[in-house]
């Protein structure tokens, strides 16, 4: 049978600010920027009873996140449906996985910019019979990975109340996940190495 000893520790780290602005009363706009670091270490020792020779497994990680975030949105003009609202906005984001057991995994970084304008077709002030609301919205977002390349992401969506207190969605949207850093990186995340 084997003996096993066990050790690890982890230490996390968390930071974020931001700041709010109302511009006119029909206009707002944020911004945030946020830091996390992650360290995690650990260490398996398997030895045999009787034996004075083991098998030492250590597992060492460390990332860190860097993020920065701006959003503006407001209304552009009033229509006979209600208001036509914009949204917009940006961000960067870089990771960095410090070197796990000789490996070196590639830093990243990651622009995004999105918009949505939202668009009441019928409201209140033009509703029909059949109608009480129809409310379109269209969205996209465009990401640039400095290791995984380009991608934009649509979506599309309608909302159709035909009489008060019912109300029917159709939406359509694409997404997109890129792999990790270090589903990127060769995959080692241990040192083993023999101990008397």
């Amino acid at each position: 049978s084997l003996h096993n000893e066990e050790k690890s520790e982890n230490e996390q780290l968390f930071a974020s600010m931001g700041a709010q602005i109302d511009i006119d009363g029909n206009w707002n706009a944020e911004a945030t920027a946020s830091y996390s670091e992650y360290q995690f270490e650990a260490s398996l020792l398997r030895t045999p009873e009787g034996e004075t020779l083991g098998e030492l497994t250590q597992t060492n990680v460390d990332t860190d996140v860097w993020s920065f975030d701006v959003l503006t949105d407001g209304t552009l003009l009033n229509l006979p449906g209600g208001a036509l609202r914009l949204a917009l906005g940006a961000s960067y984001r870089s990771e960095n996985v410090l070197p796990i057991g000789g490996d070196v995994l590639p830093e990243r970084t990651v622009k995004a910019a999105f918009g949505e304008l939202f668009i009441p077709l019928f409201g209140t002030s033009n509703r029909k019979p059949g109608v009480e609301a129809l409310e379109l919205s269209v969205a996209a977002r465009y990401e640039e990975y400095n290791d995984f390349g380009e991608n934009v992401t649509p979506k599309i969506g309608l909302r159709w109340q035909p009489i008060s207190g019912l109300s029917l969605r159709r939406t359509y949207g694409e997404s997109f996940k890129a792999p990790t850093v270090t589903d990127l990186g060769p995959g080692t995340e241990g040192l083993v190495a023999f101990i008397a």
